[in-house]
């Protein structure tokens, strides 16, 4: 076995930007995450033991019992792992809100600085605007409106601009659909029961901060439903996108909701070229590697000395392309693994290869390794 150091240009840190794609549906109070079912398990059910909808961080807890579960959590707010709904009617009362009742609205009120930055992408993300503006005029303090939170574990670092797309379904049937389709985070209803809402903004998305804030409040279908709790029904809107009801009532059973979006991850890379210089790593320690005939007399011991037979010959593997010919004699090896080493010499990795790399003389080899950190 030979041991070479990997020389200055033998290993480059890179990273490569992934878009992975998610999807929600909503129905019933209940949230599933990219078409998963719940599986059960010998010692947990669901075997995962996270609700539908929500992701395992690492796995960890895989079919555990509950008295053994790990706690590594990555929390956003207060939900954990799961998506979070919030839903805020319309504000009659004074402005500012009373400092007795901020509660009301304080996850809105904390995204005014962040809104008013996202204006460089479109009108849309203003907190307020007048009446006289030509956005009509609307106060985020004030308006009925939805916000989605979405864990960043679920999209990395940031959403993919253009990818947001919300489908509000009622009866099965598609009521109304939304897309980020300029990429500057509106959400244009693209499609719906009723044609003359096409081309509204009915929302905006916070890409960075995992957020979606919906303020479409027109009536996209002649359904109606008990989207807010409470026995009162009200015609499908957008801004009762993923609305559960009651369970009261039981539940929201005849509307339906879709999100899908691409995440960024970003995922480092070490790339290190091993170099299998020729003339070099000519031998093994493999007992193929020499005659087998030889094999009983290749060592002798005592007490005091272990030596081994110095005239052991090695066999030759080498092909002849005719029948009833032995080639000539060249040492040939078969690479099947490579090890990594620290700078102390312990092991740290193993690259194996497909298949053995069959290494000549009179030839040198080349192997990439990729690993991701």
């Amino acid at each position: 076995m030979g041991i070479y150091k990997f020389g200055p240009n033998d290993v480059f840190v890179s990273r490569i930007k992934t878009y992975p794609k998610v999807n929600f549906l909503i129905y019933s109070g209940s949230y599933y995450y990219n078409y998963r079912t719940a599986q059960s398990g010998a010692f947990s059910d669901p075997v995962n033991n996270v609700p539908a909808g929500n992701i395992s961080l690492y796995e960890l807890n895989v079919d555990r019992p509950a008295e053994s579960l790990i706690y590594p959590f990555i929390s956003k707010n207060s939900t954990l792992e799961a998506l979070d709904r919030r839903f805020y009617e319309e504000y009659t009362g004074d402005l500012p809100i009373p400092t007795t009742n901020l509660s009301y609205r304080k996850h809105i009120m904390a995204l005014k600085n962040v809104t008013n930055d996202y204006m460089r992408l479109s009108p849309y993300y203003q907190y307020s605007a007048s009446v006289d503006s030509p956005l009509g005029g609307w106060d985020m303090d004030r308006q009925m409106m939805t916000m989605i939170s979405i864990p960043s574990i679920f999209y990395g670092s940031t959403i993919k601009k253009g990818s947001v797309d919300l489908k509000f379904y009622t009866t099965g049937t598609l009521a109304g659909r939304l897309l980020d389709y300029y990429k500057n985070g509106e959400l244009l209803q693209y499609s719906g029961a009723i044609g003359a809402n096409d081309g509204k903004v009915a929302g905006v998305v916070l890409y960075d901060q995992g957020i979606v804030l919906l303020t479409g409040s027109w009536d996209i279908s002649s359904h109606v439903e008990e989207y807010r709790g409470g026995g009162t029904t009200y015609n499908a809107a957008w801004v009762y996108f993923g609305s559960s009801g009651s369970t009261g009532n039981d539940y929201v059973k005849e509307s339906s909701f879709t999100l899908d979006f691409q995440g960024t991850q970003k995922v480092p890379q070490v790339t290190m070229f091993a170099h299998a210089p020729k003339y070099t790593l000519n031998n093994s320690t493999n007992p193929t590697f020499v005659e087998k005939t030889m094999l009983v007399t290749s060592s002798m011991s005592s007490s005091t000395l272990y030596a081994e037979n110095e005239q052991v010959k090695v066999k030759n593997i080498v092909k002849s392309v005719y029948n009833n010919y032995t080639a000539s004699f060249q040492r040939e090896t078969y690479i099947s693994e490579i090890g990594i080493y620290d700078k102390d010499r312990n092991l740290i990795a193993i690259a194996k290869t497909a298949n053995p790399i069959k290494k000549t003389e009179e030839n040198d080899y080349t192997f990439k390794l990729k690993i991701d950190i």
